[in-house]
């Protein structure tokens, strides 16, 4: 499951910085080039954002509001790994019966 979620995680963000290049090309927008949109990608997935880069479009918006419920959905999936993961791990310690 950890696996999906890197690939998953890994393909928003490359899909995401494709279609931001798209929407945004000819606005006077802070995404000019791929790599500005990658950190923006990077940013708005894990719901950082920085501020310096950010759509000016209602598409590269409504792109960003569908990159950060992913980021959202995708943390709260690790998490969920990481808790089930722990009690198989961590056995208690039984009293031996007198």
């Amino acid at each position: 499951m950890p696996a999906f979620i890197g690939v998953t995680s890994l393909a928003l963000v490359l899909v995401g910085a494709t279609l931001m290049v798209v929407a945004e090309q000819g606005s006077d927008g802070s995404i000019t080039t791929f790599a500005d949109a990658v950190w923006w990608a990077l940013t708005s997935i894990t719901t950082v954002g920085y501020g310096e880069t950010y759509p000016v479009i209602a598409l590269g918006r409504g792109v960003t509001v569908v990159l950060m419920i992913a980021g959202i959905s995708l943390f709260g999936l690790l998490t969920a790994n990481v808790a089930a993961f722990l009690p198989r791990k961590i056995q208690p310690i039984a009293p031996k019966p007198s």
